[in-house]
């Protein structure tokens, strides 16, 4: 994690030898607060605010060294599907893209600011963005680059939405959504698709979802044909530990969705 009061952000850069013409910054908000202070559900957020300006502060002065480089950071999670066609499920599918990938992209690509949804649970505890580090967060990305492994069903939690947010003791809260990566029982019960290893059991092979994904980046964040860039992809293959024989099958299965929009054969 940055921290902006360390000078050392600038030495990476610096160091970045004259042929680098792309640069993705990969921001992991949990897993490393270590002032336990804070609680355990904010920590995450402070760090997300000091990675969000740590990320403005690398990409202005990337671009002053690099005039000509791309420079974005990287975002990860899946698509978000809506458990039913309910209009509950559909806020619990929006609470999910605000808390996971909006969390960051609406600051760098539409605002400055968090959607409305974060902000109402970060400004309880996180002090606002100033002015004018929102015209600095704003815009400090050149393409959109996302790890986009898999598809995932959101639905609203027991009670609704609405009460989970008013509830702070609530398990969901603050996102105040459930998840599953099973279809309803009414349609089937059947996994996202096709199973994917025990040891990694979110990892399921969710291809059929990659042009929504990629639909969905382009027309809320990646506006303007920004370029999209899908800087990590896979899926975990049942007991693959276990096989002799490495195919190309599971790339294949990735790639076959980008290519209708190519023109080409995925074979």
């Amino acid at each position: 994690m940055w921290n902006l009061r360390n000078p050392w952000i600038e030495s990476p850069v610096a160091d970045f030898p004259p042929a680098i013409e792309v640069c993705a910054i990969d921001p992991v908000p949990s897993g490393y607060f270590r002032n336990f202070s804070v609680p355990a559900q904010q920590a995450p957020f402070f760090c997300g605010q000091n990675i969000l300006l740590a990320h403005s502060r690398a990409y202005h002065l990337g671009k002053s060294m690099m005039p000509n480089a791309s420079i974005s950071y990287k975002n990860n999670g899946g698509y978000k599907i809506p458990q039913t066609n309910s209009s509950a499920d559909a806020a619990a599918v929006q609470r999910a893209w605000d808390f996971n990938e909006g969390w960051f992209s609406e600051p760098v690509y539409l605002t400055g600011e968090y959607p409305a949804s974060v902000k109402e649970y970060v400004s309880t505890f996180l002090r606002p963005f100033t002015a004018e580090e929102k015209r600095s967060i704003n815009g400090s990305a050149d393409f959109y680059a996302h790890d986009a492994y898999t598809a995932q069903f959101f639905s609203a939690p027991p009670g609704g939405v609405n009460a989970c947010v008013s509830n702070t003791t609530h398990p969901l809260y603050p996102q105040c959504y459930a998840s599953s990566y099973t279809y309803s029982a009414e349609d089937g019960g059947w996994l996202v698709g096709p199973a994917a290893e025990p040891l990694s059991p979110w990892l399921h092979r969710a291809t059929d979802w990659v042009p929504a994904f990629l639909h969905y980046i382009a027309d809320t964040w990646a506006k303007d044909n920004m370029p999209i860039a899908v800087t990590e992809f896979g899926f975990a293959e049942p007991f693959e530990a276990q096989k002799k024989v490495c195919t190309s099958s599971p790339i294949k299965h990735y790639m076959r969705p980008f290519h209708p929009g190519l023109g080409c054969d995925a074979d």
